[in-house]
């Protein structure tokens, strides 16, 4: 694999705090519109965003594509639209919990999050992903 579990968990971070900031972006241009005011509609888009991308973008969201992580099941496919869900509902718990949730992620085998292992996902290195697709005869 191409990348250590600590790069891994650096990066995944960095790809939520970029998707975070693109989720508040598209809220405040919402609420500029007249769309979506105040708390409810931040936590819709919050709530909305990542299951959305992830499902359309096959397992990726702008900030995972940035970092180059991607998203699978335990059959190496991107998340279905139930995986999504179940990702994107339990992210805002998690985030009230930040370092804890950070430290069961670094302390779970394969650096997965209780949303993950909830929606029996993974998140890899894209190019891990390409490597076991290509020894899988998929690729």
């Amino acid at each position: 694999m191409h990348v250590s579990r600590t790069t891994l968990i650096i990066r995944r971070i960095g790809a939520w705090l970029l998707d975070t900031l693109l989720a508040l972006g598209a809220w405040f241009v919402l609420a500029v519109l007249g769309y979506g005011r105040g708390e409810d509609g931040m936590l819709l888009m919050q709530l909305l965003y990542f299951p959305v991308f992830e499902y359309l973008m096959r397992g990726r969201t702008p900030g995972k594509l940035l970092l180059g992580l991607t998203v699978i099941n335990r059959a190496g496919l991107p998340p279905n639209l139930l995986q999504a869900l179940v990702r994107g509902i339990t992210r805002p718990l998690e985030a009230a919990f930040g370092l804890i949730v950070i430290w069961l992620c670094a302390e779970s085998r394969h650096c997965q999050r209780p949303g993950d292992w909830l929606a029996r996902t993974y998140v890899i290195d894209s190019r891990d992903l390409r490597v076991l697709r290509q020894q899988a005869g998929t690729g």
